[in-house]
């Protein structure tokens, strides 16, 4: 049985940091899986399935995974970075692969931070699917402790003015015939 390589690792500059990623094919449509909580790109190939689902994506487009900063093969940090700075790792590696728009493919934390670029960033997103995210409640600090209040449905998160071309990002992401 011939075993088929795996993608060489990369790495881009972001700050100071140099953020691991990887690319597997070479179609006209950019898709960015932006990591949940934990991340190894190296690792992930180990799991069941994983390799063959970003075979299948690749066939179309280029997908595009990464560490995310302090995980994996990445740089190791101090503190914990802000999701500010958890962002500009997606725009470094947009840059370093001359990406010009992608489809953002968020898992759990990845999700917020995939909003959040969509929402610094719009022109740099054509698609937001976000997989596992929190949409039915919202979070604040308060000085008396964390507050969540429940939202009867996204509208709300997207009719708001600061979140109004979300509206155009958020869908249902449709392969091509025979994925």
């Amino acid at each position: 049985m011939t075993e088929v390589a795996l993608p060489e690792t990369q790495y881009a500059q972001s700050g100071d940091f140099n953020i691991a990623y990887q690319v597997m094919g070479d179609g006209p449509i950019d898709i960015i899986l932006v990591p949940g909580i934990i991340s190894h790109i190296d690792f992930q190939h180990e799991l069941p399935g994983y390799t063959r689902f970003l075979r299948r994506l690749a066939k179309f487009s280029r997908v595009v995974t990464f560490d995310k900063r302090g995980q994996g093969l990445s740089d190791r940090l101090a503190d914990v970075p802000s999701l500010e700075e958890r962002i500009d790792d997606v725009r470094a590696i947009m840059d370093a692969i001359n990406s010009k728009r992608a489809a953002l493919v968020g898992f759990s934390e990845g999700a917020s931070m995939s909003v959040l670029f969509a929402s610094t960033y719009p022109e740099r997103v054509s698609h937001l699917v976000l997989f596992g995210s929190y949409a039915g409640f919202w979070v604040t600090r308060r000085s008396g402790g964390v507050v969540c209040r429940h939202l009867n449905d996204l509208d709300a998160v997207v009719e708001s003015d600061t979140c109004d071309h979300l509206r155009q990002l958020i869908c249902a992401f449709e392969p091509p015939p025979g994925f």
